[in-house]
């Protein structure tokens, strides 16, 4: 008998994000949040809706997958900020216009 054990499949990238000294854990993308995330952006497209309402689902975007930031802290970042904090949480690692934004551990080289 074969046995697919999916316990074993376990993120092996930890991604934080620090902001005004305070670490915030990064949740690993759920199957839910996922939905939850493309269903907005999918209807965002479709109803052509202005900047307001794509920040907004941004920034909801950004709360579901780093809970322990606020909505008050979120809402007080820049749109710089916000947008580079959505491309990290969405994967993206690498940022031509920043150096030592993204680095292997806190006060590490940048990857």
């Amino acid at each position: 008998m074969k046995v697919l054990n999916i316990d074993a499949i376990v993120s092996t990238t930890e991604r934080t994000i620090k902001f005004r000294g305070v670490v915030h854990p990064v949740v690993e993308m759920s199957v839910e949040n996922f939905v939850v995330t493309t269903t907005d952006a999918e209807r965002l497209e479709k109803e052509g809706v202005g900047i307001r309402s794509q920040v907004i689902g941004t920034a909801d975007a950004i709360l579901r997958s780093v809970p322990s930031l606020d909505k008050e802290t979120l809402y007080g970042m820049s749109l710089n900020q916000l947008t580079v904090i959505y491309r990290f949480i969405s994967g993206e690692d690498e940022f031509e216009d920043y150096e030592n934004v993204v680095s292997d551990e806190e006060g590490g080289e940048k990857k």
